[in-house]
Protein backbone atom coordinates (compact mmCIF):
# COMPACT_ATOMS: atom_id res chain seq x y z
CA UNK A 1 0.00 0.00 0.00
CA UNK A 2 1.06 3.07 -1.05
CA UNK A 3 2.45 5.98 1.56
CA UNK A 4 -0.59 8.45 0.38
CA UNK A 5 -3.19 5.52 1.11
CA UNK A 6 -1.39 4.29 4.65
CA UNK A 7 -1.91 8.12 5.66
CA UNK A 8 -5.29 8.51 4.83
CA UNK A 9 -6.72 5.20 5.80
CA UNK A 10 -5.10 6.15 9.50
CA UNK A 11 -6.29 9.45 9.40
CA UNK A 12 -9.69 8.24 9.01
CA UNK A 13 -9.45 5.75 11.25
CA UNK A 14 -7.95 8.22 13.94
CA UNK A 15 -10.86 10.63 13.49
CA UNK A 16 -13.45 7.90 14.56
CA UNK A 17 -11.56 6.89 17.40
CA UNK A 18 -11.28 10.59 18.28
CA UNK A 19 -14.73 10.84 18.32
CA UNK A 20 -15.94 7.62 20.06
CA UNK A 21 -13.15 8.98 22.87
CA UNK A 22 -14.52 12.32 22.78
CA UNK A 23 -17.86 11.02 23.96
CA UNK A 24 -16.31 9.17 26.70
CA UNK A 25 -14.53 11.35 28.50
CA UNK A 26 -15.20 14.87 27.08
CA UNK A 27 -19.07 15.09 26.85
CA UNK A 28 -20.37 14.12 29.66
CA UNK A 29 -23.80 12.51 29.65
CA UNK A 30 -24.29 13.53 32.93
CA UNK A 31 -24.06 15.76 35.61
CA UNK A 32 -24.76 14.04 38.49
CA UNK A 33 -25.89 15.40 42.47
CA UNK A 34 -28.70 13.34 43.82
CA UNK A 35 -29.44 16.26 45.87
CA UNK A 36 -30.65 18.62 43.04
CA UNK A 37 -33.58 21.01 43.26
CA UNK A 38 -33.17 21.41 39.24
CA UNK A 39 -33.29 18.18 37.09
CA UNK A 40 -32.47 18.67 33.66
CA UNK A 41 -32.89 16.02 30.77
CA UNK A 42 -31.25 16.86 27.14
CA UNK A 43 -33.42 15.54 24.03
CA UNK A 44 -33.63 15.03 20.15
CA UNK A 45 -36.89 16.61 19.75
CA UNK A 46 -39.56 14.81 18.11
CA UNK A 47 -37.70 11.32 19.12
CA UNK A 48 -40.54 9.09 20.56
CA UNK A 49 -37.36 7.00 22.28
CA UNK A 50 -36.77 9.89 24.17
CA UNK A 51 -40.17 10.92 25.18
CA UNK A 52 -40.66 7.63 26.54
CA UNK A 53 -37.66 7.57 28.67
CA UNK A 54 -38.72 10.96 29.56
CA UNK A 55 -41.95 9.85 30.94
CA UNK A 56 -39.86 6.84 33.27
CA UNK A 57 -37.58 9.78 34.76
CA UNK A 58 -41.23 12.19 35.17
CA UNK A 59 -42.61 8.91 37.03
CA UNK A 60 -39.99 8.82 39.05
CA UNK A 61 -39.71 12.72 40.14
CA UNK A 62 -43.33 12.70 40.27
CA UNK A 63 -43.85 9.61 42.52
CA UNK A 64 -40.44 9.33 44.78
CA UNK A 65 -39.42 12.43 44.43
CA UNK A 66 -42.72 14.28 44.76
CA UNK A 67 -41.94 16.73 41.95
CA UNK A 68 -44.89 18.13 40.35
CA UNK A 69 -43.65 21.61 38.24
CA UNK A 70 -42.48 20.35 34.88
CA UNK A 71 -40.30 22.72 32.73
CA UNK A 72 -40.34 22.54 28.52
CA UNK A 73 -38.49 23.99 25.83
CA UNK A 74 -41.96 26.04 24.94
CA UNK A 75 -43.57 29.20 25.14
CA UNK A 76 -44.51 30.46 28.34
CA UNK A 77 -48.53 30.77 26.97
CA UNK A 78 -47.86 27.38 25.58
CA UNK A 79 -47.00 26.19 28.97
CA UNK A 80 -50.20 28.13 30.34
CA UNK A 81 -52.34 26.61 27.69
CA UNK A 82 -51.08 23.10 28.47
CA UNK A 83 -52.10 23.71 32.37
CA UNK A 84 -55.66 24.64 31.45
CA UNK A 85 -56.07 21.48 28.88
CA UNK A 86 -54.85 19.35 32.33
CA UNK A 87 -58.21 20.41 33.68
CA UNK A 88 -60.49 20.47 30.36
CA UNK A 89 -62.45 17.15 29.50
CA UNK A 90 -61.30 17.28 25.56
CA UNK A 91 -58.06 17.89 23.71
CA UNK A 92 -59.50 20.71 21.65
CA UNK A 93 -56.48 23.17 23.72
CA UNK A 94 -54.17 20.77 23.19
CA UNK A 95 -55.14 20.01 19.75
CA UNK A 96 -55.00 23.43 18.65
CA UNK A 97 -51.55 24.31 20.12
CA UNK A 98 -49.65 21.05 18.36
CA UNK A 99 -51.37 22.42 15.26
CA UNK A 100 -49.45 26.03 15.47
CA UNK A 101 -46.51 23.54 15.58
CA UNK A 102 -46.66 22.38 12.38
CA UNK A 103 -43.71 21.89 10.86
CA UNK A 104 -41.01 21.97 14.22
CA UNK A 105 -39.06 18.99 14.74
CA UNK A 106 -41.96 18.47 17.46
CA UNK A 107 -44.58 17.96 15.01
CA UNK A 108 -44.82 14.01 15.64
CA UNK A 109 -48.25 12.40 16.67
CA UNK A 110 -45.63 11.04 19.53
CA UNK A 111 -45.73 14.29 21.49
CA UNK A 112 -49.35 14.05 21.50
CA UNK A 113 -49.13 11.17 22.87
CA UNK A 114 -45.87 12.43 25.62
CA UNK A 115 -48.74 15.16 26.84
CA UNK A 116 -51.72 12.30 27.02
CA UNK A 117 -49.48 10.26 29.21
CA UNK A 118 -49.30 12.91 31.54
CA UNK A 119 -52.48 13.62 31.87
CA UNK A 120 -53.52 10.20 32.50
CA UNK A 121 -50.99 9.04 34.95
CA UNK A 122 -49.72 12.08 36.42
CA UNK A 123 -52.64 14.77 36.83
CA UNK A 124 -51.10 17.36 39.35
CA UNK A 125 -48.68 18.00 37.07
CA UNK A 126 -47.81 21.90 36.10
CA UNK A 127 -46.13 23.19 33.07
CA UNK A 128 -43.83 26.22 32.73
CA UNK A 129 -42.58 27.03 29.27
CA UNK A 130 -39.69 29.08 29.35
CA UNK A 131 -38.93 29.60 25.39
CA UNK A 132 -39.22 32.53 23.65
CA UNK A 133 -42.39 33.35 21.95
CA UNK A 134 -42.15 31.27 19.12
CA UNK A 135 -45.79 31.01 17.37
CA UNK A 136 -46.53 34.54 18.73
CA UNK A 137 -48.69 35.02 15.60
CA UNK A 138 -50.74 32.27 16.25
CA UNK A 139 -51.06 30.71 19.81
CA UNK A 140 -49.20 34.03 21.25
CA UNK A 141 -52.25 35.70 19.83
CA UNK A 142 -54.70 33.45 21.42
CA UNK A 143 -53.76 33.64 24.60
CA UNK A 144 -53.83 37.37 24.47
CA UNK A 145 -57.21 37.24 23.50
CA UNK A 146 -57.88 34.69 26.66
CA UNK A 147 -56.07 36.94 28.73
CA UNK A 148 -58.13 40.05 27.47
CA UNK A 149 -61.23 37.93 28.19
CA UNK A 150 -60.56 36.46 31.50
CA UNK A 151 -58.98 40.11 32.38
CA UNK A 152 -62.96 41.29 32.56
CA UNK A 153 -63.20 42.86 36.16
CA UNK A 154 -60.39 40.77 37.23
CA UNK A 155 -57.22 41.84 37.25
CA UNK A 156 -55.80 38.94 38.99
CA UNK A 157 -54.66 37.62 35.53
CA UNK A 158 -52.32 40.93 34.61
CA UNK A 159 -49.19 39.62 35.43
CA UNK A 160 -49.58 36.61 32.50
CA UNK A 161 -50.55 39.03 30.12
CA UNK A 162 -47.04 41.17 30.98
CA UNK A 163 -45.24 37.99 31.02
CA UNK A 164 -46.98 36.88 27.46
CA UNK A 165 -46.13 40.43 26.06
CA UNK A 166 -42.54 40.21 27.23
CA UNK A 167 -42.44 36.30 25.61
CA UNK A 168 -43.54 37.78 22.42
CA UNK A 169 -41.16 40.73 22.49
CA UNK A 170 -38.55 38.48 23.04
CA UNK A 171 -39.29 36.30 19.83
CA UNK A 172 -39.77 39.47 17.41
CA UNK A 173 -36.53 40.65 18.63
CA UNK A 174 -34.94 36.87 18.24
CA UNK A 175 -36.39 36.55 14.33
CA UNK A 176 -35.56 39.96 13.54
CA UNK A 177 -31.55 39.05 13.22
CA UNK A 178 -29.96 36.51 10.91
CA UNK A 179 -29.54 32.93 11.87
CA UNK A 180 -25.95 33.37 13.28
CA UNK A 181 -27.02 36.01 15.82
CA UNK A 182 -30.90 34.45 16.60
CA UNK A 183 -29.14 31.80 19.04
CA UNK A 184 -26.68 34.56 20.88
CA UNK A 185 -30.38 36.52 21.60
CA UNK A 186 -32.60 33.74 22.67
CA UNK A 187 -30.15 31.47 25.29
CA UNK A 188 -30.07 34.54 27.36
CA UNK A 189 -34.28 35.42 27.03
CA UNK A 190 -34.41 31.57 28.16
CA UNK A 191 -32.11 31.73 30.55
CA UNK A 192 -33.85 34.89 31.99
CA UNK A 193 -37.16 33.12 31.59
CA UNK A 194 -35.80 30.15 33.38
CA UNK A 195 -34.96 31.87 36.64
CA UNK A 196 -38.06 34.29 36.81
CA UNK A 197 -40.52 31.01 36.48
CA UNK A 198 -38.55 29.36 38.99
CA UNK A 199 -37.87 31.96 41.57
CA UNK A 200 -41.46 32.65 41.37
CA UNK A 201 -42.83 29.27 42.38
CA UNK A 202 -39.98 29.05 45.51
CA UNK A 203 -37.43 27.19 43.95
CA UNK A 204 -38.74 23.75 44.52
CA UNK A 205 -37.15 20.36 42.90
CA UNK A 206 -38.48 20.59 39.18
CA UNK A 207 -37.71 18.49 36.76
CA UNK A 208 -37.03 20.49 32.91
CA UNK A 209 -36.86 18.95 29.18
CA UNK A 210 -34.79 20.76 26.48
CA UNK A 211 -33.05 20.38 23.16
CA UNK A 212 -29.12 19.06 24.16
CA UNK A 213 -27.88 22.55 22.79
CA UNK A 214 -29.52 24.12 25.98
CA UNK A 215 -28.36 21.04 27.93
CA UNK A 216 -24.60 21.91 28.08
CA UNK A 217 -22.66 23.26 30.70
CA UNK A 218 -21.13 26.02 28.56
CA UNK A 219 -21.81 29.13 30.38
CA UNK A 220 -23.04 30.74 27.78
CA UNK A 221 -25.90 27.74 27.49
CA UNK A 222 -28.65 27.74 29.82
CA UNK A 223 -28.04 24.76 32.01
CA UNK A 224 -24.42 26.25 32.42
CA UNK A 225 -25.26 29.42 33.53
CA UNK A 226 -28.43 28.01 35.91
CA UNK A 227 -24.99 26.13 37.77
CA UNK A 228 -23.30 29.62 37.71
CA UNK A 229 -26.42 31.09 39.25
CA UNK A 230 -27.77 28.15 41.45
CA UNK A 231 -24.42 26.90 42.33
CA UNK A 232 -24.05 22.54 42.28
CA UNK A 233 -28.11 22.37 42.80
CA UNK A 234 -28.48 21.13 39.44
CA UNK A 235 -28.33 17.70 36.99
CA UNK A 236 -28.65 16.89 34.35
CA UNK A 237 -29.14 13.79 31.95
CA UNK A 238 -27.94 14.11 28.37
CA UNK A 239 -30.29 10.95 26.29
CA UNK A 240 -28.25 11.32 23.12
CA UNK A 241 -25.19 10.17 24.70
CA UNK A 242 -26.33 8.32 27.36
CA UNK A 243 -29.59 7.11 26.71
CA UNK A 244 -28.99 6.10 22.92
CA UNK A 245 -29.85 2.79 22.99
CA UNK A 246 -31.13 2.24 19.04
CA UNK A 247 -28.14 -0.52 18.38
CA UNK A 248 -30.09 -3.75 16.81
CA UNK A 249 -33.48 -2.31 16.62
CA UNK A 250 -35.58 -1.32 13.44
CA UNK A 251 -35.13 2.03 12.04
CA UNK A 252 -37.50 4.89 12.82
CA UNK A 253 -39.73 4.24 9.77
CA UNK A 254 -40.38 7.21 7.47
CA UNK A 255 -38.35 8.82 4.39
CA UNK A 256 -34.90 9.91 5.19
CA UNK A 257 -33.57 13.36 3.49
CA UNK A 258 -30.28 12.92 4.75
CA UNK A 259 -30.58 9.47 3.24
CA UNK A 260 -32.14 11.17 0.28
CA UNK A 261 -28.96 13.55 0.11
CA UNK A 262 -26.61 10.75 0.62
CA UNK A 263 -27.79 8.77 -2.21
CA UNK A 264 -28.17 11.56 -4.53
CA UNK A 265 -23.98 11.95 -4.23
CA UNK A 266 -23.48 8.34 -4.74
CA UNK A 267 -26.10 7.64 -8.11
CA UNK A 268 -26.07 10.86 -10.30
CA UNK A 269 -22.08 10.70 -10.81
CA UNK A 270 -22.90 6.56 -11.66
CA UNK A 271 -25.56 7.42 -14.10
CA UNK A 272 -22.93 9.73 -15.79
CA UNK A 273 -20.52 7.14 -15.47
CA UNK A 274 -23.18 4.64 -17.86
CA UNK A 275 -22.63 6.79 -20.62
CA UNK A 276 -18.49 6.99 -20.18
CA UNK A 277 -17.57 3.88 -19.13
CA UNK A 278 -13.48 2.93 -19.82
CA UNK A 279 -12.75 1.11 -22.82
CA UNK A 280 -12.88 -2.70 -22.11
CA UNK A 281 -15.03 -2.12 -19.03
CA UNK A 282 -17.51 -4.73 -20.44
CA UNK A 283 -15.19 -7.17 -21.05
CA UNK A 284 -13.70 -7.20 -17.54
CA UNK A 285 -17.01 -6.96 -16.03
CA UNK A 286 -17.39 -10.50 -17.33
CA UNK A 287 -14.99 -12.28 -15.41
CA UNK A 288 -16.37 -10.86 -11.63
CA UNK A 289 -16.23 -13.22 -9.44
CA UNK A 290 -19.98 -14.32 -8.80
CA UNK A 291 -19.97 -14.10 -4.98
CA UNK A 292 -18.89 -10.87 -5.23
CA UNK A 293 -20.73 -10.05 -7.54
CA UNK A 294 -23.68 -11.09 -5.19
CA UNK A 295 -22.39 -9.64 -1.97
CA UNK A 296 -22.31 -6.12 -3.98
CA UNK A 297 -26.04 -6.45 -5.04
CA UNK A 298 -27.13 -7.38 -1.54
CA UNK A 299 -25.18 -4.98 -0.10
CA UNK A 300 -26.26 -2.02 -2.83
CA UNK A 301 -30.04 -2.56 -2.08
CA UNK A 302 -29.99 -3.10 1.89
CA UNK A 303 -28.24 -0.25 1.94
CA UNK A 304 -30.26 1.99 -0.24
CA UNK A 305 -33.76 0.68 1.60
CA UNK A 306 -32.02 1.79 5.21
CA UNK A 307 -30.84 4.92 3.70
CA UNK A 308 -34.41 6.45 2.58
CA UNK A 309 -36.23 4.56 5.56
CA UNK A 310 -34.26 5.42 8.88
CA UNK A 311 -35.34 8.76 9.97
CA UNK A 312 -32.68 8.78 12.45
CA UNK A 313 -30.25 9.83 9.60
CA UNK A 314 -32.63 13.14 10.53
CA UNK A 315 -32.17 13.92 13.77
CA UNK A 316 -29.76 16.62 14.51
CA UNK A 317 -28.61 16.51 18.52
CA UNK A 318 -25.14 18.66 19.81
CA UNK A 319 -22.90 15.54 20.97
CA UNK A 320 -20.12 13.81 19.04
CA UNK A 321 -22.31 11.76 17.33
CA UNK A 322 -22.98 15.14 15.18
CA UNK A 323 -19.26 14.40 14.33
CA UNK A 324 -20.28 10.75 12.12
CA UNK A 325 -22.17 12.44 9.74
CA UNK A 326 -20.04 15.35 9.09
CA UNK A 327 -16.91 13.31 8.29
CA UNK A 328 -19.38 11.01 6.47
CA UNK A 329 -19.89 14.40 4.07
CA UNK A 330 -16.25 15.61 3.50
CA UNK A 331 -15.91 11.59 2.37
CA UNK A 332 -18.69 11.91 0.18
CA UNK A 333 -17.59 15.17 -1.22
CA UNK A 334 -14.05 13.80 -1.76
CA UNK A 335 -16.08 10.56 -4.02
CA UNK A 336 -17.74 13.47 -5.76
CA UNK A 337 -14.64 15.15 -6.63
CA UNK A 338 -12.88 11.79 -7.34
CA UNK A 339 -15.35 11.91 -10.29
CA UNK A 340 -14.79 14.71 -11.16
CA UNK A 341 -11.30 13.76 -11.85
CA UNK A 342 -12.09 10.58 -14.07
CA UNK A 343 -14.84 12.63 -15.97
CA UNK A 344 -11.98 14.84 -16.81
CA UNK A 345 -9.39 12.12 -17.12
CA UNK A 346 -8.77 9.84 -20.62
CA UNK A 347 -11.26 8.04 -18.83
CA UNK A 348 -9.23 4.38 -18.91
CA UNK A 349 -9.75 1.53 -16.62
CA UNK A 350 -6.89 2.42 -14.67
CA UNK A 351 -8.06 5.76 -14.52
CA UNK A 352 -11.60 4.12 -12.67
CA UNK A 353 -9.98 1.96 -10.70
CA UNK A 354 -7.15 4.77 -9.19
CA UNK A 355 -6.71 6.42 -5.50
CA UNK A 356 -7.29 9.77 -4.61
CA UNK A 357 -6.06 11.94 -2.09
CA UNK A 358 -4.60 9.16 -0.33
CA UNK A 359 -7.97 6.48 -0.37
CA UNK A 360 -7.15 3.36 -2.30
CA UNK A 361 -9.73 2.53 -4.85
CA UNK A 362 -11.25 5.95 -4.36
CA UNK A 363 -14.72 5.38 -6.26
CA UNK A 364 -15.72 2.11 -4.25
CA UNK A 365 -14.03 2.84 -0.48
CA UNK A 366 -15.29 6.10 -0.02
CA UNK A 367 -19.24 5.59 0.42
CA UNK A 368 -18.69 2.29 1.70
CA UNK A 369 -16.47 4.48 4.86
CA UNK A 370 -19.25 6.93 4.77
CA UNK A 371 -22.06 4.57 4.63
CA UNK A 372 -20.44 2.71 7.28
CA UNK A 373 -20.13 6.03 9.48
CA UNK A 374 -23.90 6.97 8.81
CA UNK A 375 -24.63 3.65 10.32
CA UNK A 376 -23.11 4.48 13.44
CA UNK A 377 -24.56 8.19 13.57
CA UNK A 378 -27.67 6.47 13.42
CA UNK A 379 -27.05 3.79 16.25
CA UNK A 380 -28.36 1.08 13.27
CA UNK A 381 -26.55 -1.95 13.18
CA UNK A 382 -28.33 -3.48 10.09
CA UNK A 383 -27.01 -0.13 8.16
CA UNK A 384 -23.26 -0.57 9.75
CA UNK A 385 -23.59 -4.36 8.40
CA UNK A 386 -25.18 -3.55 4.93
CA UNK A 387 -22.14 -0.79 4.42
CA UNK A 388 -19.55 -4.10 5.54
CA UNK A 389 -21.56 -6.51 2.60
CA UNK A 390 -21.33 -3.68 0.33
CA UNK A 391 -17.63 -3.16 1.04
CA UNK A 392 -16.42 -6.81 0.64
CA UNK A 393 -18.70 -7.05 -2.56
CA UNK A 394 -18.11 -3.72 -4.22
CA UNK A 395 -14.00 -3.05 -3.11
CA UNK A 396 -13.14 -7.18 -3.65
CA UNK A 397 -14.34 -6.49 -7.23
CA UNK A 398 -12.65 -2.76 -7.80
CA UNK A 399 -9.52 -4.74 -6.19
CA UNK A 400 -9.48 -7.44 -8.84
CA UNK A 401 -10.38 -5.27 -11.76
CA UNK A 402 -7.13 -2.91 -10.59
CA UNK A 403 -4.93 -5.97 -10.24
CA UNK A 404 -6.18 -7.38 -14.06
CA UNK A 405 -5.10 -3.70 -15.43
CA UNK A 406 -2.01 -3.79 -13.55
CA UNK A 407 -1.05 -7.00 -15.20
Amino acid sequence: MKNSNIISITVLAVLFAGLAVWSVLFFPSHYRNKNADIILIGEEHGVKRYYNMEIEYWKDCYEKKGIRHLFLELPYYDGEFLNIWMQSDNDELLDKMLEEIQGTASDTPDYKEFFHTIKRYYPETIFHGTDIGHQYKTTGARYLEYISDMNSGDLTHSENQRIALENIEQAKTAYSVNSSEFYALREPYMISNFIREYDNIGQPKIMGIYGTYHTDLSVDRMAGALKEHYGNNISFTLLPTKCYRGWGQLPEWGISVVGIAFLLMLFIPNILWSKRQPAGYEDSAKHENKVLLTLERAGEALVSALLLTDRRLDRYSFSPRLGYIILALVLMIIYELYWIKYFRSSRTLADMYSDYCGFPLAGASLPVFATFLLGVYACNAFLIAAAIILGIGHIGIHLMHKKETEK
